[in-house]
């Protein structure tokens, strides 16, 4: 069902989980400009819609934020082979200046939610839109992803380990905010 925040001029759909799952999830979706909404089933809706209501001021300001940035959207071919060979031998190539432990694969992903992740088997995928972003920034990306063989959560020796190799890594993780990824 879809309700709407009148405040901020955005709709939801509200959709409840058919096992208890404590809580309420809350995704965006760019495309619709809408929020889904996802809640146990044991909360009523008027519980949701009161939560939804309160958090207006929140959804506005981090709208807002969302709309400065600077949209990207993949070409037609991202998905050719010779568009993920590319992406990936400029990795490699950046990878030059690296000299820590290496991962057993690299995939090219066409996820919208992330830069880059890396797995307990120590695949790391590299997201399609990162052939947007300036040697600089993919080299952060391929290092913070590389430190994830080590350290996989984002305590300080996994910062510290990252600041190793990308001393200015603050810099660029914050210019990889200013992106929506389309």
């Amino acid at each position: 069902m879809t309700y709407v925040i009148p405040e901020i001029g955005v709709s939801y759909d509200l959709e409840y989980y058919e096992k208890y799952k404590a809580g309420i999830r809350v995704t965006f979706s760019p495309n619709d400009r809408k929020f889904n909404v996802k809640a146990d089933s044991r909360i009523p809706q008027k519980k949701v819609h009161e939560f939804m209501m309160s958090k207006a001021p929140l959804f506005e300001k981090w709208l807002n934020k969302r709309d400065e940035r600077t949209p990207i959207t993949l070409p037609s071919d991202s998905r050719s082979p010779a568009f993920k060979k590319k992406l990936l031998d400029r990795c490699e190539e950046l990878l030059k200046y690296y000299d820590g432990p290496r991962a057993s694969q690299y995939k090219v992903s066409y996820s919208k939610s992330y830069w880059g992740r890396c797995t307990n088997e120590h695949v790391i995928s590299i997201s399609a839109y990162c052939s947007y972003l300036t040697d600089d920034q993919l080299f952060y990306v391929l290092v913070h992803e590389h430190a994830h063989l080590i350290h996989m959560h984002h305590k300080p020796a996994f910062w510290n380990l990252v600041e190793l190799y990308c001393p200015n890594y603050k810099n660029l993780r914050s210019e990889l905010k200013g992106y929506t990824l389309n």
